[in-house]
């Protein structure tokens, strides 16, 4: 059997310079560096999955369910159903602050920027005349409306007469954008008998070229009442 102990010795003869136990010692914390950089990815990446896993539960929460919505007025209950889900079944949509309005009436703007004839039609929309809603406001929606998440309309009693259809979430979110109500103010406008022939021709012109096939389609279906966005219980 080799003496690695005489080996050794001869080797540090040969290299007088060289402090082995402090190479030794770097070789450990280097070790020990490396383990815990390991330990510390690892850590990390199952923290990464865990907040993952969590953020993904939270969002199919909130995609879940309908919203059936209570307003109290003139001591009557008139109850509502549609098909927002969780995460959007709340009483703030009705709450608008000055950041809300002016991001609207900006994207109105786009219109007539890229169309003059969608002037009136944005006009009609109201979205012009939005304002602020103030604290005394506030006050009294909180306490006239009160918003809760169902499995679906039809378990809480809604009843579709035929023809009709309850807007899906993406027909929803169309026709309550700024996009929406600007489409549904020109197909309002283009098929109103009292308009005048040049207010038809520029609302059927903003209705054409600002808006896809699809997007009339669900615009049209809901001037005909075809497609509603909520129903009464």
């Amino acid at each position: 059997m080799k003496d690695y102990s005489t080996q050794y010795k001869i080797l540090k003869r040969k290299l007088p310079n060289i402090n082995f136990n402090r190479i030794l010692k770097l070789v450990l914390v280097f070790i020990l560096f490396i383990n815990s950089c390991r330990e510390g990815t690892e850590l990390q990446k199952k923290e990464n999955e865990e907040q993952t896993t969590w953020m993904f539960t939270i969002a199919i929460l909130r995609s879940q369910g309908n919203c059936k919505v209570r307003e109290l007025k003139n001591e009557t209950e008139i109850l509502s159903c549609d098909r927002r889900p969780r995460g959007l079944c709340t009483v703030e949509e009705k709450i608008l602050s000055q950041g809300e309005i002016t991001k609207q009436i900006s994207d109105a703007r786009k219109f007539t920027d890229s169309n003059v004839n969608c002037l009136e039609s944005v006009i009609a929309s109201e979205i012009l005349n939005l304002k602020p809603t103030t604290e005394t406001e506030k006050t009294e929606i909180y306490s006239k409306f009160f918003y809760e998440t169902v499995n679906s309309c039809e378990e809480v009693g809604m009843i579709l007469l035929d023809g009709e259809e309850l807007a899906n979430l993406d027909k929803y979110l169309f026709l309550v954008s700024v996009p929406g109500k600007i489409g549904r103010s020109a197909n309002t406008l283009r098929n109103f008998p009292l308009s005048t022939t040049s207010t038809k021709e520029k609302a059927n012109d903003c209705f054409m070229k600002n808006f896809s096939e699809k997007e009339r389609e669900i615009l049209e279906d809901f001037r005909k009442g075809k497609t509603i966005l909520s129903k009464k219980l």
